[in-house]
């Protein structure tokens, strides 16, 4: 079993997790920690789980915001927690996928975590101004 775990997706998960405990879990607050600032999308989706995660386990879960360097200073801060289950994320795959490829990092995403789900797609506009009076679709630009 991997030392730490990744959270993407909503708490169903966290009581079983406790079930494999020796001890009352959990015997502390719990952080879900974020690779991104406080009033962006992904904060939003952290404290909806947040809210999920309290009455379901009915504990504390605090939400850690960690921007920086695209993302990857959230994953890096899971990866280096200790490994007593009271520390998930919420990680975009960009920290997961693209990142490796450009980055030398402190975590290796498919071996320090472990994925329990996906909380959320993000859907793009490509919105045109009134100058482009005639542009309605991708196809039309």
């Amino acid at each position: 079993m991997h030392r730490r775990s990744l959270i993407a997706g909503a708490s169903l998960a966290i009581p079983a997790m406790g079930a494999q405990a020796q001890a009352a879990w959990p015997q502390r607050e719990i952080s879900l920690v974020t690779g991104f600032g406080p009033g962006g999308g992904t904060d939003v989706v952290a404290r909806s789980i947040e809210a999920q995660m309290e009455r379901t386990l009915g504990g504390r879960v605090l939400v850690r915001n960690t921007p920086g360097a695209g993302g990857t200073l959230g994953p890096a801060r899971i990866a280096q927690s200790r490994p007593d289950g009271h520390t998930f994320g919420l990680v975009g795959l960009s920290a997961l996928v693209v990142a490796p490829l450009t980055m030398d990092l402190p975590y290796r995403p498919f071996e320090s975590f472990d994925f329990l789900g996906t909380t959320s797609e993000l859907r793009l506009g490509f919105p045109v101004g009134p100058s482009m009076p005639n542009v309605r679709s991708l196809a039309d630009f």
